[in-house]
């Protein structure tokens, strides 16, 4: 009898102990994987819990992770720290950071978070999402209530049946997005969409979108980013967009972005692309008072059917005064606007032709060497790296890349801007040489090969001028060219274009 007590005892001391699951404070190692949660757990508040590369954590079904202290996940390129299901095939719930008024971030560095409701909550929290994925089926990232996120180098995808499904959910909140990918897919629904790839309610200020990737697929058209209740507070910049729609659900309105009660002053360098087999779409729709201004950037359609309707400007009639402005922007395949005395523009400054983008089917928005919307935009703002005038959308177009077959230290020299640029009789530039070195200046087409030498000797320290085409030579066809300077195997490069 008493040895049957204490095998009974041995049991039940090892089914509790199992039962009660990992420690929720100190280090989980790759000699702990996989870490198995079957319930919801909490790190207490005051704690740390660390997690290290390759450390695999399964969930149970609808059960959560809830962070009350601090959560430290720290994987690596190859070896990513894994969350996800316990039981293939079903979802948990996601990690949820409680603030509590402490000064934690949580950070997430390599994190794989598969398999949930909703990825990663912060509630009056702090995170840092870095070069980590987070997948799941109604909101990948939700800040709420004085949560700022700080996300670079990052995808978040949601992949959902419901029509106000949101990849990245910010509600009174603070969001600082860098070289990351929002991507939202809504399949089976036929309502009008409530969500959107990202949506901003009542932003705090200084929320940054910038140098992102957001895309938005639905039968009914879902929005890309909707933006509610942000006066002046959020900054897209540098950003490609694109919605698709391709259920042929005529009743149904979806826009690229979507504002109201927002007045937003720095829409800059987007490219907006959008995709319709029916029904209206709006590259911006503004209503309830949002004003909106948009600069050096393009909208352009494809793959659209005929009884589409598309705007790149939209304003809604029927609520109270809202505007838009564009100023240096190219629009193809899209009707400007909707004839209202709401939407302005800077005269001369809109073009309407096909932006040339390299591949918009595989959502490569970058130009093509022959894009109109090189060194198309304002004369006024930021320039380009190079220092020329700002192309237009997304992506700075980056020219031809020649060889550089010389790759000695050289003496540093400066290239200015040709002018005029475009021109049709000659252009002038000059270059200025710190000291006395061997040049070579030379224009090329756009196969990379030389059509003209202009010099290829040695240069006094100074400023020097050049004309192409030189009076007297051959006469040059209308098209782009690229005009390359190299000094000592330094080489710097400019964009011509030839009009006759």
């Amino acid at each position: 009898m008493r040895v049957l007590l204490l095998t009974l005892s041995v049991l039940l001391t090892v089914s509790f102990c199992s039962l009660a699951g990992p420690p929720m404070t100190g280090t989980w190692t790759l000699a702990d994987s996989p870490v198995e949660l079957l319930e919801s757990s909490t790190i207490p508040e005051g704690q740390t819990l660390t997690i290290l590369a390759g450390v695999e954590v399964l969930v149970m079904e609808n059960c959560r992770l809830d962070v009350r202290g601090q959560l430290i996940v720290l994987g690596s390129e190859n070896t990513p720290v894994v969350f996800t299901s316990y039981t293939p095939g079903t979802d948990w719930w996601g990690i949820v950071i409680h603030g509590l008024n402490q000064d934690l971030t949580s950070t997430f560095e390599y994190a794989h978070i598969f398999n949930t409701i909703v990825g990663l909550t912060a509630i009056d929290g702090d995170v840092l999402v870095r070069s980590s994925k987070i997948q799941s089926n109604r909101s990948a990232i939700f800040l709420q209530e004085g949560s700022f996120g700080e996300l670079r180098e990052s995808t978040f995808s949601v992949t959902s049946s419901t029509s106000d499904a949101k990849t990245a959910y910010v509600f009174r909140s603070k969001i600082d997005a860098e070289d990351c990918t929002f991507n939202l897919t809504i399949s089976n629904v036929t309502a009008s969409p409530a969500g959107g790839a990202i949506q901003i309610y009542s932003s705090r200020e200084g929320s940054r979108i910038v140098s992102c990737r957001i895309s938005a697929s639905s039968q009914s058209g879902a929005n890309a980013i909707r933006l509610l209740n942000c006066d002046n507070n959020v900054t897209l910049n540098r950003t490609a967009v694109h919605t698709v729609r391709t259920g042929g659900f005529e009743t149904v309105d979806c826009a690229a972005i979507y504002c109201s009660q927002s007045d937003l002053r720095t829409l800059d360098r987007m490219s907006i692309h959008m995709e319709t087999d029916a029904g209206s779409m709006f590259g911006i729709y503004v209503t309830d008072g949002a004003d909106v201004r948009l600069m050096n950037s393009i909208i352009a359609a494809t793959n659209v059917g005929a009884t589409s309707e598309r705007y790149a400007a939209f304003v809604d009639p029927n609520s109270t005064v809202s505007s838009i402005h564009f100023e240096y922007v190219c629009v193809d395949n899209m009707q400007l606007d909707n004839d209202t005395d709401y939407f302005t523009k800077l005269d001369g400054s809109i073009l309407e032709v096909d932006p040339l983008w390299t591949n918009p089917d595989l959502e490569n928005y970058h130009l093509l060497l022959e894009s109109p919307c090189i060194d198309a935009g304002s004369p006024t703002g930021e320039q380009d790296p190079d220092g020329s005038l700002p192309d237009l959308g997304a992506y700075v177009f980056e020219g031809l890349l020649v060889p550089d077959n010389n790759p000695e230290p050289v003496s540093s020299f400066e290239l200015s801007h040709a002018w005029p640029n475009p021109f049709n009789a000659a252009t002038h530039f000059s270059i200025h040489l710190q000291q006395r070195v061997q040049v070579q200046v030379r224009v090329l087409n756009v196969l990379g090969r030389t059509v003209t030498e202009l010099a290829d000797q040695q240069f006094d320290a100074g400023d020097h001028t050049f004309t192409w085409p030189a009076q007297g030579s051959q006469q040059m066809a209308s098209g782009i060219y690229l005009l390359q300077v190299i000094a000592d195997g330094n080489s710097h490069s400019q964009r011509l274009v030839l009009l006759k």
